[in-house]
């Protein structure tokens, strides 16, 4: 699904607007959310040597240009705000700040200020899609994982809140098994 709307990117929808995802979906978002906490796993085990890895690992550089890439998306569709590319300017702008006060302090890119800083993004971004994944799998979000924490609040309080599409690819699993499996199954819980 795709907008071309004024609202750009983001639209939020009234609930039951979106279709709940079924097994393949369910399931790639298990997967997506594990491996999301292997890498908190892998922060918390062996601390900012990870961050210092950048020099060399192929596998954090991957971790933080995706991390960048999705920090509008995580952030905005996860707190149900209109910001845009707001999340991701800040974070370039906070990031080349920290890298001069790194460059100033200790002489070196990845100085203390810098470094702290990407740990605890990567930290919190890859905690919060996690988390999103797996209880969107779970708990059977429609669109968007990133609105399985609210879809959770609506669970439990039955105050409604709204649903978002999914941005990502993720959507385009949702539509093929929609469409391979037929669309009367979405209601059906696995």
């Amino acid at each position: 699904m795709t907008t071309s709307n004024k609202e750009g990117m983001y639209r939020f929808d009234k609930k039951g607007t979106l279709p709940k995802p079924l097994i393949i979906g369910r399931m790639f978002r298990f997967l997506l959310g594990l491996s999301c906490f292997y890498f908190v796993y892998e922060l918390i085990h062996y601390g900012d040597a990870v961050i210092y890895s950048l020099e060399y690992n192929a596998m954090t550089w991957f971790a933080l240009i995706l991390a960048v890439y999705l920090v509008n998306h995580v952030v905005s569709i996860g707190f149900g705000k209109k910001w845009g590319r707001k999340p991701q300017i800040i974070l370039v702008l906070l990031s080349a700040a920290l890298i001069i006060l790194s460059l100033i302090i200790e002489g070196q890119v990845l100085g203390s200020p810098f470094r702290y800083f990407l740990y605890t993004f990567l930290f919190y971004l890859y905690l919060h899609l996690g988390t999103s994944m797996i209880l969107a799998s779970i708990i059977t979000t429609p669109g968007c994982e990133m609105r399985a924490i609210p879809h959770l609040y609506t669970i439990l309080t039955s105050n409604q809140t709204k649903e978002h599409y999914c941005p990502g690819f993720i959507d385009n699993i949702d539509r093929w098994e929609m469409k391979r499996f037929g669309k009367e199954k979405t209601d059906v819980e696995v």
